[in-house]
């Protein structure tokens, strides 16, 4: 009894056996030989990369037109956003040559939501004629900077001599961080 016993357990374990090599190459294999063909074709690409002719990078980099450049024009727009203090002083100026009164001129911390830009707030509370206040607003635009209006109103002053109003403007100054890479883009080094 005891060699049929061994005899029918050795055919089962015989049967289990075949059953799991036959998964093994039916699903197993395949997935193994693509993760290996995958991987020797990562370690090709990383040996390409660090292979890599960086100074005919550059070469290519300096060709790409006006990067550069714009990155620096961008970069001196953006630095008035980051002096208050010669945003509020151009601010004031453009107000005095509409010779509109300012009331207010309050800085506020923005949120843009990224940590590459900064935004600035202003509020100001300002008083001249309609004309004045027009050309004030489109004032703003001339100021090199990132600057927007985010919100204004207008309420007429009761006055019969002069048609004036006081205005509410909400500004932000924008100013983006440039990764120092663009401003040295295609430059050689020593």
């Amino acid at each position: 009894m005891n060699a049929s016993v061994t005899k029918d357990l050795i055919s089962q374990i015989v049967v289990v056996m075949g059953v799991c090599i036959g998964t093994w190459m039916l699903f197993v294999e395949p997935k193994a030989a693509a993760l290996a063909e995958r991987e020797a074709e990562n370690a090709a690409d990383r040996a390409l990369l660090m292979a890599a002719d960086f100074d005919r990078l550059r070469k290519v980099a300096s060709r790409a037109p006006g990067i550069r450049e714009s990155a620096a024009e961008i970069q001196a727009r953006s630095a008035l956003a980051r002096d208050s203090a010669a945003l509020y002083s151009r601010i004031m100026q453009l107000a005095q040559n509409q010779n509109i009164l300012v009331r207010n001129l309050q800085p506020r911390a923005g949120d843009s939501g990224n940590a590459d830009v900064l935004a600035t707030r202003i509020d100001m509370k300002i008083e001249g004629d309609y004309e004045q206040l027009a050309d004030f607003v489109e004032s703003l635009r001339s100021v090199d900077a990132y600057l927007r209006v985010v919100s204004l109103s207008l309420v007429p002053i009761d006055s019969e001599e002069v048609k004036a109003a006081t205005m509410q403007v909400s500004c932000e100054a924008l100013a983006f961080r440039i990764p120092p890479e663009l401003l040295h883009l295609g430059e050689q080094t020593q």
